[in-house]
């Protein structure tokens, strides 16, 4: 597998998705995985997957015999295997059916696995594990997902042993509108490691501001003095995956309303235990040196902007807020009014979501440079040190409010690649969005000290079983047309002008 080739897969029969049960096993015998016997008729992801393997022609020539080991090329026996998917929450607004539109499906992680399984010819071990959103309770996000019954039929094969972690060492509890408590938990078995990038940050450009840095996971707290300030930048990573011998990465394909989409680049959020550590948006807005909000959002919304700030990220918030929140919800009850969410609904641009967020994309950028670059003593090496590919579930999606409360769109396709910039900026473009108006992915390309691609856009070489889908150019003409989240409408779709500004330009007038 080379840097330069990418596969997309159109998985027919989606209509049929949602019949597909936990733990998902094969829907027939394969010669290739010959001691598998838990087989589920019907189960065409898995047999879509398997094709998917085919197509992009790993170990071509043993395709249909007992010898295929389409992951032979990545793994070898005896070796440690993270499978990282995406569960970012345990709930969703539109109910438990919605949270396979928005964590990584158990059917995917079970094809893949198996796969795996099959490379490591009995002996290493399997890791699934993530770090989700600190309120999200992991044993119901793997039920719910299927995962936690994948993991469990895994653990019947001998001689390999399968662990599913929560890397997070800390979790919080929300009512129903509001944090109540936190506590810390074990975490990684394998604990972590700290690296400060320093210069190398892409947070270090806008250090001046580093006192408007806020993160979304404060729990009546600010870490950002302690973590990045100019010429400091920490971050915090498990071990279970610096350890491993290969990262197989599970991102869900979802539109996000900071970042634009969420994809494999972003997923590597969850490989960080201290989530107070990453800075999501800057306070203020772009005039003052932050991307919280718009100049021009108004007056309502950034007053709730900065009291929110003030209460969030104070110990005293977790005495007033809470009571605030309450109050706003006895008056819902009383007079049918949710004044806060209607002071917020009314305009797009703030907190942090919108197509203005110059911070996030650089946080997500440290984060890849440390999965690509990371030796397990907290420094960066001159060259990659660690085997990385992607499948990317984008079989129930997630459009309009990604990532945490996306709504439903039935994309039937996976994606792999071994580059995880340019699988993004493919990945985009077929979800309807010009990768040159997302920092994430715009930004990304023009990285030097330690680059995230070996290649090049124009160079991609794509496999497809969808004709259309051969070349960017045709994707463009047969996108699946997400639509995007609200701050981002009009600012990221693709269109038929002329070329639009750079990256650059872009993020200095934003505001």
């Amino acid at each position: 597998m080379t840097p330069d080739r990418i596969g997309i897969y159109r998985v027919a029969g989606m209509e049929r998705y949602g019949a597909i049960a936990p733990p998902f096993g094969p829907d027939a015998p394969y010669p290739e995985l010959a001691n598998l016997r838990d087989y589920q008729p019907g189960n065409f992801v898995f047999a879509a997957f398997r094709d998917f393997l085919r197509l992009l022609e790993w170990d071509a020539a043993h395709f249909g015999t007992a010898e295929w080991n389409p992951l032979g090329w990545l793994i070898r026996p005896g070796q440690t295997v993270v499978l990282k998917p995406n569960l970012v929450v345990s709930e969703h607004p539109g109910g438990d059916a919605l949270v396979r539109y928005t964590d990584t499906d158990g059917a995917l992680v079970r094809a893949v696995a198996e796969y795996v399984v099959r490379a490591l010819e009995g002996r290493g071990t399997i890791v699934i594990g993530d770090s989700p959103i600190k309120e999200t309770d992991f044993a119901r996000a793997t039920a719910l997902t299927g995962i936690a019954a994948t993991a469990d039929a895994l653990r019947r094969r001998r001689g390999l042993a399968i662990e599913l972690i929560d890397f997070r060492d800390f979790v919080s509890r929300r009512d129903e509108v509001a944090m109540v408590d936190g506590r810390p938990q074990d975490g990684d078995p394998r604990g972590y490691t700290i690296y400060d990038l320093g210069h190398a940050s892409e947070l270090e450009e806008v250090s001046k501001h580093a006192d408007r840095f806020r993160s979304t996971a404060a729990y009546y707290e600010n870490q950002m003095p302690e973590t990045h300030t100019a010429g400091t930048h920490r971050y915090s990573v498990a071990n279970s995956v610096l350890e491993a011998d290969v990262f197989i990465n599970l991102p869900k394909l979802k539109t996000h309303c900071k970042s634009g989409v969420t994809v494999a680049l972003k997923n590597l959020v969850g490989i960080c235990n201290e989530k107070r550590w990453l800075p999501h948006h800057r306070k203020g807005s772009p005039q003052q040196g932050g991307d919280e909000y718009a100049e021009h959002t108004a007056s309502g919304v950034k007053l709730v902007e900065r009291l929110k700030d003030f209460f969030v990220q104070n110990p005293i918030g977790k005495l007033i807020y809470p009571r605030i929140m309450w109050a706003n919800k006895l008056g819902k009850r009383i007079l049918g009014v949710d004044l806060i969410r209607r002071i917020r609904n009314s305009d797009p641009y703030q907190n942090g979501g919108w197509y203005g967020n110059d911070t996030v994309w650089r946080m997500v950028v440290d984060l890849n440079k440390i999965l690509r670059y990371g030796r397990a003593d907290g420094t960066l090496a001159t060259r990659p040190v660690r085997r990385i590919v992607t499948f990317v579930d984008g079989l129930w999606a997630g459009e309009l409010e990604g990532p945490l409360k996306p709504s439903a769109k039935v994309a039937g396709v996976m994606l792999a690649g071994i580059d995880s910039l340019l699988l993004d900026n493919v990945a985009a473009t077929l979800m309807g969005f010009d990768y040159r108006k997302i920092k994430l992915l715009a930004r990304a390309l023009d990285i030097e000290d330690y680059p995230l691609t070996d290649s090049s856009l124009d160079a991609v070489h794509l496999l497809s079983n969808e004709l259309a889908w051969r070349s960017l150019e045709g994707i463009r003409g047969a996108h699946l047309a997400f639509r995007p989240p609200r701050g981002w409408v009009g600012h990221i779709e693709l269109e038929d002008r002329g070329p639009v500004a750079s990256a650059r330009q872009r993020s200095q007038s934003a505001a």
